[in-house]
């Protein structure tokens, strides 16, 4: 969650356990917006909406087979499996790949689309004024 999910979201693959995990932006909550990076790798990763409902809300993601659907991860371990037996399988499974940036992904929308995925959330999530409580 927070910084953690950003460090993921850094990383050329996510790998996660199956249960126990969660992933979000939760310093949205308390006002704050995330400052590694969460707000301009996650469109890129999981589409304008699921980023925004992400971002917006503060609310975590624990359906990792949610998360593998959207993008936001590469693999689930399978329960009852080693994460760092898992890890290292993926790691020489895409050894073979080019490795991916999300730096140099595009958003998935078109611009008109993404236009329009803002504007439906400027109604969808109206502006709050925790930043304030947040400073006092």
């Amino acid at each position: 969650l927070g910084g953690g999910c950003e460090v993921a979201l850094a990383s050329h693959y996510r790998v996660v356990a199956a249960t126990g995990v969660q992933m979000g932006l939760p310093e949205v909550n308390v006002g704050v917006i995330p400052g590694a990076g969460g707000t301009q790798r996650l469109p890129r990763l999981v589409g304008l909406q699921n980023a925004l409902d992400m971002i917006c809300t503060g609310k975590p993601l624990g359906d990792m087979n949610k998360a593998l659907t959207m993008g936001l991860i590469d693999a689930v371990c399978p329960p009852k499996t080693s994460i760092m037996d898992c890890a290292k399988a993926w790691a020489e499974w895409a050894e073979l790949m080019p490795i991916p940036r999300v730096s140099h992904q595009n958003l998935k929308e078109t611009p008109t689309q993404a236009y329009q995925v803002c504007r439906a959330a400027s109604l969808k999530y109206p502006p709050v004024s925790k930043g304030g409580d947040c400073i006092q």
